[in-house]
């Protein structure tokens, strides 16, 4: 089999075969193939599409590249939680603890996702688990588990990763969802809640691609026997009150104190019914939504947090200064600038997007208005958190204009968009 011979019968919009597939990442693992060459396929599958069919094989195909798990043999009931693009780390955090009070294991498994990871840093002493092996008893008795990815799950993936990024071809909703599913399905998951966020700064632009991305997540899971649940949310603005680690672990305390925002309750009662839908198939919404409240107002999901905690060095870890930001004008809020946002939240290390990069625990983002609200000038719009005074100008400032005000009366809208 020749390479150049797929690239000529993606190109003429030919159906891969099965073997085909198979081959060219076989080969891409191996080497075998020229960079270019696969450069040149992957981008006739960025122009003419996958079919579902493609799309099923290509993430067996590239789950196999690896040494494969199989979290399922420890229970049929564990579940993993995967959000897309968004700002949701502390709701999966808490969402974490409300299932492990309802006795559901859930596995989530951190690999391009160090916002997690970055949550529960802000816990002093705090180390992923390494070994699956390890975690047996863990699910056995329902507690946390939370797992770094091992180098060996679908190498491939990681090569494929960097190509389409070089490629400019990493916002292809089949592609994505190639590799979203590729790593699942090698770590041995069978049931899977996507949260696809979609806006101006997320890989999902529209309500159309999250929309197609959604389709195809669930179509290869039927495909693979998967269960595959998905949610769609716009991000709008950040969710919740806090943007940053320590800030949003404080937020994950207060969310299981029953102290949490509008916004807040709306995406965890959403997510939680698909999560109890999959794990005891309750078809009642309105019932999984009432089991999930009920887990925090008798306290048990707070029970389990603080029972993780206790494990640890819980030093509540605070920024050196708090810095008021100020509106320059009266009106409504209308937008919150996103892209501004993240940028201000990179700056102060609040965040960062590969493990090596420098990160201030404490730093971050408050807001104390969000879309809709009312807005009187030299009122206080939020707080900048920092142990660097040499940023605080710049940060205050960059703060104040990604708040978009208007004299324009606006309605908060619904962060869930679907359910699917």
């Amino acid at each position: 089999m020749d390479i150049k011979d797929l690239i000529i019968e993606k190109r003429n919009k030919e159906e891969l075969a099965d073997n085909e597939l198979e081959f060219f990442i076989r080969s891409y693992n191996n080497g075998e193939i020229l960079e270019e060459q696969a450069g040149g396929l992957l981008t006739l599958m960025y122009t003419n599409g996958l079919t579902v069919n493609e799309m099923a094989t290509l993430t067996n195909k590239v789950a196999e590249t690896g040494k494969l798990q199989d979290l399922y043999k420890y229970s049929d009931r564990i579940l993993e939680i995967h959000p897309i693009g968004g700002l949701d780390d502390k709701v999966v955090i808490a969402l974490l603890f409300i299932c492990s009070s309802l006795k559901l294991p859930i596995v989530k498994v951190v690999d391009r996702e160090i916002g997690i990871l970055d949550k529960l840093i802000g816990v002093r002493g705090y180390k992923l688990e390494t070994e699956f092996e390890q975690i047996k008893d863990l699910i056995n008795k329902s507690e946390i588990v939370i797992i770094d990815e091992p180098q060996e799950i679908a190498p491939v993936e990681n090569k494929l990763y960097r190509l389409r990024k070089n490629l400019a071809c990493n916002d292809d909703i089949s592609l994505i969802a190639m590799s979203l599913m590729s790593r699942k399905i090698a770590l041995g998951l069978k049931n899977i809640v996507f949260d696809i966020s979609y806006g101006k700064n997320t890989y999902v632009k529209n309500i159309k691609d999250a929309k197609l991305l959604s389709k195809y997540l669930i179509n290869m899971g039927k495909e693979l026997k998967k269960g595959v649940k998905c949610i769609i949310t716009e991000q709008s603005e950040p969710i919740g009150k806090y943007y940053g680690n320590s800030l949003e672990l404080r937020e994950v305390k207060e969310i299981l104190q029953n102290q949490m925002s509008e916004d807040v309750k709306e995406y965890l009662l959403a997510i939680g019914s698909d999560i109890l839908e999959l794990t005891t198939d309750s078809k009642d919404v309105e019932q999984n939504k009432k089991t999930i409240l009920e887990a925090i107002e008798n306290g048990s999901a707070y029970q389990k947090l603080e029972g993780f905690l206790s494990y640890y060095e819980n030093n509540d870890v605070h920024a050196e200064h708090i810095v008021p930001v100020k509106s320059d004008f009266e009106g409504y809020v209308q937008e919150l600038d996103m892209a501004l946002i993240r940028k201000i939240a990179e700056e102060l290390n609040a965040i960062r997007y590969r493990k090596e990069d420098f990160l201030d625990i404490g730093a971050g983002l408050e807001f104390c208005k969000k879309i809709g609200d009312k807005v009187h000038k030299d009122e206080v719009i939020g707080y900048v958190h920092t142990n660097d005074m040499n940023k605080i100008s710049d940060s205050v400032r960059e703060f104040q204009e990604a708040f978009i005000i208007s004299n324009r009366k606006v309605k908060s809208t619904s962060r869930v968009k679907e359910n699917l």
